[in-house]
């Protein structure tokens, strides 16, 4: 295994390092737009798709970027929030966001994911064009799983720890495992972050869950790797717990940092 300490993800991970505001086309075209919306923020292959849909059903709003899987007339512009990744110039993007439209100044919902099955996800969907890892090197997955998992773990001390800090600005997280297990509880804090209101209609999100399965949503993907055929096979299960088995301690070791292990307990 790679040296935790001397690997440089950003450049394992071929990341752009900088200001997207002024040099990558989406943020360039969007930035205003983008300030004054709520944001939701996630890390690559944490349910964001799903959520997401599921979102704009129970509003009846669409959201920003505009290439997306959407179970809504895909020419509305009435947009309502911005969804992001924010893997370009990480430590930089967004922090000025000021989500002025439904009065919660600087609050961002943010969807995060065990790290195991996030990494493995990312590399499946990003570096291996959707396919089994069984096609990849053993020494390129191995720099892949330690430059990941610090990504991920900046990415989460960035959002639910550092700037929860930037009073007054407030992260609210909501967890992936809470939706497989219980998505209409978990899908109250959505609205309660919108709303600001006791309006929420269980009986509504839980049409709105129905609707937008995976085998619906492969059906909207934008791109051929969102969610692969291969993804919804018993063969990427299988992999996954074999990953799993081999990768989780080392992972953990990299991501559950002391700040971070609370928020998945």
């Amino acid at each position: 295994m790679k040296n935790l300490y001397n690997l440089d993800y950003k450049e394992v991970l071929g990341l752009r390092t900088d200001d997207p505001k002024t040099n990558d086309p989406t943020y360039r075209h969007w930035w205003e737009t983008l300030e004054g919306m709520p944001l939701f923020i996630s890390y690559p292959r944490t349910g964001a798709h799903w959520i997401n849909a599921v979102t704009e059903l129970y509003f009846d709003v669409p959201r920003l970027p505009i290439r997306r899987s959407t179970f809504l007339d895909p020419d509305r512009d009435d947009w309502c929030w911005f969804h992001d990744h924010d893997t370009i110039a990480w430590d930089k993007l967004h922090l000025r966001n000021n989500t002025q439209r439904f009065q919660i100044p600087g609050k961002v919902l943010y969807l995060y994911r065990d790290p195991v099955d996030t990494v493995f996800s990312w590399i499946v969907y990003n570096f291996n064009q959707g396919q089994s890892l069984n096609f990849m090197t053993l020494e390129r997955l191995n720099d892949l799983v330690v430059a990941v998992s610090l990504q991920y773990r900046d990415h989460l001390t960035k959002w639910l720890v550092e700037y929860t800090s930037l009073v007054p600005r407030k992260t609210v997280g909501i967890r992936y495992e809470n939706f497989k297990k219980d998505p209409i509880t978990e899908f109250q804090k959505i609205v309660e972050y919108w709303e600001q209101s006791d309006a929420y209609n269980p009986e509504l999100a839980q049409s709105c869950f129905d609707i937008v399965t995976p085998e619906a949503l492969t059906k909207r993907r934008t791109e051929p790797n969102t969610l692969s055929d291969f993804m919804l096979t018993d063969e990427y299960k299988k992999e996954r717990s074999a990953f799993r088995e081999k990768y989780e301690d080392q992972i953990y070791s990299i991501v559950l940092t002391a700040k971070l292990k609370g928020f998945f307990e």
